[in-house]
């Protein structure tokens, strides 16, 4: 008992820095989300000064086959770093001029700081695939072996699985709102089956707490749980396979991350990882001990203890 606890209290520990590691690098250590335009020399930095963009600047973009109109404003975020708003087009166009020391480095801001959201929504995601297809394993095995152990580890992850689509589910539509004007897109297969997933593993919990015995409970939720698996590939894949709103970065070639960013998101997704293994271990506990309390309940007469 004391070397599972001591387990247990490195892996919070590892999963609490990581986490702090995460948010640091999520919010400090990434630039918002862009595209590497240009550079050019540091001389053209006596141009940048608050207020409205010169047009020695407008010249500038220009010849590097970007246009701004008259209505762009230039203003200087800290020291080193400045961003033009522009705001003459159909859509605000923001691009950042970063001094490195020795050029001017111009990226087009195409998501801004809201993509930050990012790293914790596909951590989330992730973890919630984990888990789900944790209870799918753990779901086949008590069906070939009878042994009530793989219920509760299929059922402990349920829960924890949902605690993190749940995370997905809330942390999208708030990139989604900036991004595309609205909340939610119902028309997006990958939003709608991840939806789906959610409901179908709620409805695994309720079908736990309505069934009559401890056998019907394990046999059903077994079944259910391998069923609701289905919805993951269909939820990850979607926007692989049709022409999705929701965006594909990873490994393909529709999106891509910048070195810092994939950093970033590498971390959230170790970090939360951990946070599920620890979560996992305390809740299977947890389980266990109802399952001894139960059982002398039974042996008393059902007599409070």
């Amino acid at each position: 008992m004391k070397k599972i606890e001591n387990i247990k209290t490195l892996i919070l520990g590892v999963a609490i820095i990581l986490i702090l590691i995460a948010i640091y690098m999520a919010f400090i250590f990434t630039p918002p989300h862009g595209e590497d335009l240009f550079e050019f020399d540091r001389n053209n930095i006596q141009y940048l000064s608050n207020g409205q963009s010169s047009d020695e600047i407008i010249q500038i973009f220009s010849g590097n086959n970007i246009s701004l109109s008259n209505k762009s404003e230039l203003s200087q975020i800290d020291g080193k770093n400045w961003k033009i708003v522009d705001t003459g087009g159909n859509e605000t166009e923001i691009y950042r001029i970063k001094d490195n020391g020795a050029n001017l480095e111009v990226t087009h801001d195409i998501m801004g700081d809201v993509q930050r959201i990012f790293y914790f929504h596909v951590a989330s995601a992730w973890i919630s695939y984990v888990a789900f297809g944790v209870t799918f394993v753990a779901g086949l095995l008590y069906l070939k072996s009878k042994d009530f152990k793989w219920d509760i580890i299929a059922f402990s992850s349920a829960e924890i699985g949902i605690v993190f689509c749940t995370l997905a589910i809330t942390t999208g539509p708030l990139w989604g709102k900036a991004v595309w004007g609205v909340f939610w897109r119902w028309e997006d297969l990958k939003l709608f089956m991840t939806l789906v997933l959610w409901l179908v593993f709620i409805a695994y919990l309720s079908l736990r707490i309505n069934a009559k015995s401890k056998v019907s409970k394990a046999n059903l939720s077994a079944v259910f749980g391998i069923l609701g698996f289905i919805c993951i590939p269909l939820s990850f894949a979607a926007n692989r396979i049709w022409q999705q709103y929701h965006p594909t970065v990873i490994a393909t070639s529709s999106g891509s991350l910048q070195s810092s960013m994939g950093m970033a998101l590498g971390v959230s997704v170790i970090a939360f990882t951990f946070l599920y293994i620890y979560l996992l271990i305390s809740k299977v506990e947890v389980e266990n001990n109802r399952e001894i309390i139960e059982e002398i309940k039974q042996k008393i007469g059902g007599k409070n203890v």
